[in-house]
Formats: C-alpha cells, sequence, structure tokens
C-alpha cells in the first residue's frame, strides 16, 4: 500500500473543463467538490476559475491511446509445380545359370552336443528407499503489542498479527506501512499526540483513511477503518480511539494499514515503535 501526499490543493480550470471532468481528473466525488467550494446547482465553471481540491486529491495518470497498426495482407503465391518424365526401365543380363547343389553337404555332419550349464538365477538387489526430506514448520507471525499511551513517542495503534510488514515483499510489491490483523470494530487509537489533518474516504483504495500531524514533521495513517471517530481539525491524544477496525478500500479482510511518515518520506515503524511480538 501506497499513499501519496500530493503538494496542491487548488486547480485552476482550464479551457473545455467541467466540474464532473475535473472530478474525474483528482478521483473526487463530483457533489463534495462542489461542496467545497460552496457551488450551487447547476455548478457552472469558467476557465481561470480555481477550485478547491481535498488534501489529498492528486491527479490520475491518462492513458495514451496509440493509433493501431494495419499489417498489409500477405497473398501466398505458389510456384509451377515441375513433372519430371520416368527414365526407361532398362532389362539387366542376368546371364542365368543352373545352381549346383553338389558338395554342399561337405562339413555338414553332425557333431555330439554339448550339455548346456544351468544358470544360477540372481537375485535383485534391493536399495532403501531415500529417506523423506524435514521441512521446518512455519514461524508463527509477529505482531503488534497492545497501544500503552506513554510508553514511548508513538504507539501501535492496534493488537494484532502482521499481515505483511514494511518494503517491498516476495510478490515484488512495496508497502510503505505495515498491514495489522484486527477484529471488525476493535478500537484504533492515535500512535501520539497531534492534529487530524485529514479524515475521510477520498483516496481510492484506502477506505475511511485519517491523517495525524505529530510535532518534529512526523504524520500517521490509519486505512481500511470500518467508522471514523474524529474529524480534520480535532486535536488527539497518545491512545485516543480515532476509528474502529474494517475492511473498507480493497482490503481482502479486516485490518488496519498503519504508516509513519518524517515529512513525505515513508519510514518503517518497527524502527520507532515498541518490538513486535514473536
Amino acid at each position: 500500500d501506497v499513499i501519496y501526499l500530493p503538494p496542491p490543493n487548488v486547480h485552476v480550470v482550464e479551457r473545455g473543463e467541467t466540474l464532473y471532468s475535473v472530478s474525474r481528473r483528482y478521483n473526487v466525488d463530483t457533489r463534495s467538490l462542489a461542496l467545497l467550494n460552496s457551488m450551487q446547482r447547476p455548478w457552472s465553471i469558467w476557465p481561470g476559475d480555481e477550485l478547491l481540491l481535498p488534501p489529498l486529491a492528486r491527479e490520475q495518470a491518462r492513458e495514451v491511446v496509440m493509433p493501431a497498426q494495419v499489417v498489409a495482407p500477405v497473398v501466398a503465391t505458389s510456384a509451377p509445380i515441375v513433372v519430371a518424365a520416368p527414365k526407361p526401365i532398362v532389362p539387366k543380363d542376368t546371364n542365368d545359370k543352373p545352381i549346383s547343389l553338389a558338395g554342399t553337404t561337405k562339413g555338414l555332419e553332425s557333431k555330439p552336443l554339448v550339455e548346456a550349464k544351468p544358470v544360477e538365477p540372481k537375485v535383485a538387489e534391493v536399495k532403501a528407499a531415500p529417506k523423506a526430506a524435514v521441512v521446518p514448520p512455519a514461524a508463527p507471525p509477529k505482531s503488534t503489542p497492545a497501544p500503552v499511551a506513554g510508553a514511548r513517542d508513538f504507539v501501535w495503534p492496534i493488537s494484532g498479527d502482521v499481515l505483511k510488514g514494511f518494503g517491498t515483499g516476495a510478490d515484488g510489491i512495496r508497502n510503505d506501512g505495515v498491514n495489522i490483523a484486527a477484529r471488525q470494530g476493535a478500537d484504533v487509537k492515535a500512535a501520539a499526540g497531534g492534529e487530524v489533518v485529514y479524515a475521510g474516504s477520498e483516496l481510492a483504495g484506502f477506505g475511511n483513511l485519517v491523517l495525524i500531524r505529530h510535532p518534529g514533521g512526523w504524520v500517521t495513517a490509519y486505512a481500511h477503518s470500518d467508522a471514523l471517530k474524529v474529524k480534520e481539525g480535532d486535536l488527539v491524544k497518545q491512545g485516543q480511539t480515532i476509528a474502529t477496525a474494517g475492511r473498507t478500500g480493497n482490503a481482502s479482510q479486516t485490518q488496519v494499514h498503519f504508516e509513519l511518515r518524517k515529512g513525505k518520506e515513508p519510514v518503517d515503524p518497527a524502527l520507532h515503535l515498541p518490538a513486535l511480538r514473536g
């Protein structure tokens, strides 16, 4: 999972754009964009107008359609078939002579038979079956300890098994945080005190998302929540419930996707939070 923090939050309307096309361009709900800009129906916009965008809105990649390449048809041509004339059959001179059997019995006198020696049967050698390879049991998954306020500068938002750790996994996909298994509706706690700078579901794939800014340029993210318990601008304390665990967005099971960032750069939470168990 990767969360992008786009720098711009204002879009200047270009010629031919509508509010709907701008909302599609930034993957934002059209009605939400109109409410954010205090617009009334029919939501008309003009070139040069400045539209406020949600804090995490980012421009979607535009697909470039290449013209189809036309391949000229290939016409198969067949070469003329040449049939060779048969060669004449010339009879050979056999120079036939009568076959004589005289003297053919010489050397054919019968000789006494030699008694064959019995052949002892060979006993097949039985080889021992190869020993089966011993496969060591899989190591149990690591888990996060329960959040205890005041224990460290940052604490884990929830206790549970680690589904996917920080960095590039065996599947080649990079994860900018840690995915933690959770029970549906379990409390998600703030890793440290700070200000809620975003609480919503406008970022595709992350479902209900909370971003908290902390002193020193740190930011924490909590994705795939079921319900949000805070709103933008709220001040929270370490260990305060900010959401409940769920499986919104592209989550395949109930979990919390937790990120720790220094500015815009993702940092491995395991290096700054209490040690994982297991």
